[in-house]
C-alpha cells in the first residue's frame, strides 16, 4: 500500500505543479522530472510525513513543523542530486527571499508544512480510496512508473544542459524531451 500511496502523491504532486505553472505561467509545462504524469518528489514526501506522522496521530503543530523540515531537507537534497545528475535545475528559488542556495526557500517549505497538515488528515481516505481499485489498475500503474523511470533517465541523459546562471532548466527539459517523443514515434510509424 506504500507505493500505492507514493504513485497517488506523486500524481497529485504532479497534477499541483501543473495548475500552479499554468496559473503563474499561462503554459502548460511538465514540472517533473518523469515524462508521465508525477513527481516523484511529492511521493517521497508525502510517504515520509503519513509514516512520521503516524507516531503523533493529531498533533497539528507537530505535523506542521516536522513536514516542514523534511520536506525542506528531501526537496534539497533531490535538487542537488538532479543537478549532480543530469547538470539541470527542475526549480530555482534564487529570486525569492530567505533561499537556500535557489534549492529551498521558506516561503515553499511553509506551503508544504501546511500541505502535510491536510494530507495527513486525508490518508485514510487516500487509503480506502486505494483499496477499492482494482489491482490490475494498480499494477500497471506501477508497471508504467517503472518503465517510465528508465526512459526519462535515458532521456535526460542524452540532453546537454548549460548551468550558466544555475537557471530553472524544466521548460527547456520538457520541450527537449517532447521533441525526442515526437521523433521516436515518427520512427515507430515508419
Amino acid at each position: 500500500m506504500i507505493f500505492y500511496l507514493f504513485l497517488l502523491y506523486s500524481f497529485l504532486g504532479w497534477i499541483h505543479e501543473m495548475l500552479f505553472t499554468f496559473i503563474c505561467t499561462k503554459k502548460l509545462i511538465n514540472r517533473g522530472f518523469l515524462i508521465g504524469p508525477w513527481c516523484p518528489i511529492y511521493g517521497i514526501c508525502g510517504v515520509a510525513i503519513t509514516s512520521l506522522c503516524d507516531l503523533f496521530p493529531g498533533n497539528v503543530v507537530y505535523t506542521f513543523f516536522i513536514s516542514t523540515l523534511l520536506c525542506s531537507l528531501i526537496e534539497y537534497f533531490i535538487s542537488f542530486l538532479l543537478e549532480k545528475l543530469f547538470h539541470a535545475r527542475w526549480w530555482d528559488y534564487s529570486h525569492l527571499r530567505y533561499n537556500l542556495n535557489g534549492r529551498i526557500c521558506i516561503l515553499y517549505s511553509l506551503a508544504f508544512g501546511a500541505m502535510a497538515v491536510v494530507l495527513n488528515f486525508l490518508k485514510t481516505s487516500f487509503v480506502l480510496f486505494l483499496s477499492k481499485l482494482p489491482n490490475v489498475f494498480l499494477i500497471s500503474c506501477s508497471i508504467l512508473f517503472c518503465v517510465d523511470c528508465l526512459l526519462s533517465f535515458f532521456m535526460i541523459r542524452k540532453i546537454n544542459f548549460s548551468m550558466e546562471g544555475k537557471k530553472d532548466n524544466t521548460e527547456e527539459i520538457s520541450r527537449t524531451i517532447f521533441l525526442m517523443l515526437l521523433k521516436v514515434k515518427k520512427k515507430i510509424l515508419k
